[in-house]
């Protein structure tokens, strides 16, 4: 029996588990369209959905976005309060995902635009297009959907260097990983990743490009191809 994990967290615990600890375990991510999740235009892609052209949008994207507590929002939630305080109030914003609009909002210091759930692959690639940066401060994670489409669509990614992030993200590369669970740290890369454009534009650049020698779909195929072969030879 041979066991695939689709992240270097998941092998090592199958590795420390009883049942699988004899095994032969690979790793093997999930690999992604890259002809449909890509960069569009960040102009048009905000003006499909009403959003500002001259912000720094920070999006946010989780089913249950805000009460799920494994998704990171107590955590998220004080560090836009920081960053607000520290002087982007009136230069970023947030988007969110999987959320509708609370009868009594939170007071994040930042405005915030609630887009709901998204039922097609086109409406999430125009709103990856649209945003700087996602933040995904998520606290146990395998290897998100959410953070490869986005790197994906060449969108820089803040998370904790927990489960699978570490598999994706590439510290200060495509994006920043923050010191587990320290709200100050996730603060840090927010900003680093927003503050300077130049920067920007290299993340963003590096996001894609990891993705597509990475997780393209073709080349997932082939490393399972490889697999196989290697066990019908023994």
């Amino acid at each position: 029996m041979v066991i695939v994990a689709t992240s270097h967290w998941l092998a090592d615990m199958a590795r420390a588990s009883s049942l699988f600890r004899d095994q032969r375990i690979e790793v093997i991510p999930n690999g992604i369209d890259t002809d449909k999740y890509k960069p569009l235009d960040k102009a048009a892609a905000r003006a499909a959905y009403n959003l500002p052209q001259d912000k720094r949008l920070i999006l946010f994207s989780a089913v249950n976005a805000v009460s799920d507590k494994r998704k990171g929002g107590q955590f998220l939630i004080p560090a836009l309060q920081s960053l607000a305080a520290n002087g982007w109030s009136d230069s970023a914003e947030l988007v969110i995902i999987g959320a509708s609009r609370p009868e009594i909002p939170l007071d994040l210091g930042l405005p915030v635009h609630y887009v709901g759930h998204l039922h097609d692959e086109i409406s999430q690639v125009l709103l990856y297009s649209a945003a700087d940066v996602v933040v995904a401060p998520s606290v146990q994670e395998n290897l998100s959907n959410t953070v490869l489409e986005a790197l994906a669509c060449g969108i820089p990614v803040v998370a904790f260097d927990v489960g699978g992030m570490p598999d994706m993200i590439d510290h200060q590369s495509n994006g920043y990983l923050a010191t587990p669970f320290q709200v100050d740290d996730l603060v840090n890369g927010i900003a680093w990743v927003l503050e300077n454009d130049v920067r920007h534009g290299l993340l963003s650049k590096t996001a894609r490009d990891i993705v597509l020698d990475r997780y393209d779909l073709p080349k997932i195929a082939k490393r399972y191809s490889e697999l196989y072969e290697s066990i019908t030879l023994l």
